[in-house]
């Protein structure tokens, strides 16, 4: 199990401030589960459009979130960070062992997925959100300041001052 407590969070698109606030809200209450480990190997193969992980870094012992893929820089988009993932091109080297073609070669993946990550500080830790979703998945995915059951949460002034948000 990823988390110890809370229901796995409902696929959905992280878009905006407002949606990744009432997320870490929810994990906050205990509404939604944390991620209180590493994705294992046949967890990293199922990521799919939609799939959304909240971990606090002390409390995980995760520092840097790693899911077997392979992304573009990161690209500033509002507060997200934005990943495009890259088909990781191999090729035979002599005696059969693979090889990844040099870095230029990269190309997007066909699957398409976004990577969007959010970060805040929270009682003096740092929790980061973690959202996959696919371009043409994003009109279908629910908003989460949209679902109903986390539509009534109120995002308190301590998760939203002394952030160092690039917009508001």
């Amino acid at each position: 199990m990823l988390s110890s407590s809370g229901v796995p969070i409902p696929d959905c698109f992280v878009e905006t401030t407002v949606d990744a606030l009432v997320l870490f809200q929810a994990a906050r209450q205990g509404l939604v589960a944390r991620a209180s480990r590493r994705l294992v190997h046949a967890e990293k193969t199922a990521l799919a459009s939609g799939a959304t992980f909240i971990y606090d870094e002390e409390g995980s012992g995760i520092r840097r979130w790693t899911d077997g893929r392979l992304w573009s820089p990161s690209r500033i988009l509002d507060n997200f960070l934005i990943y495009r993932e890259l088909d990781q091109k191999m090729t035979r080297q002599e005696g059969g062992a693979l090889r990844r073609i040099t870095p230029g070669s990269r190309s997007r993946s066909r699957r398409g997925l976004l990577k969007r990550t959010f970060s805040v500080q929270i009682d003096g830790h740092c929790w980061h959100l973690v959202n996959y979703v696919a371009t043409r998945h994003c009109a279908q995915l629910p908003r989460p300041h949209l679902l109903p059951w986390l539509a009534a949460l109120r995002i308190p002034a301590e998760l939203v001052e002394g952030q160092s948000f690039r917009r508001p």
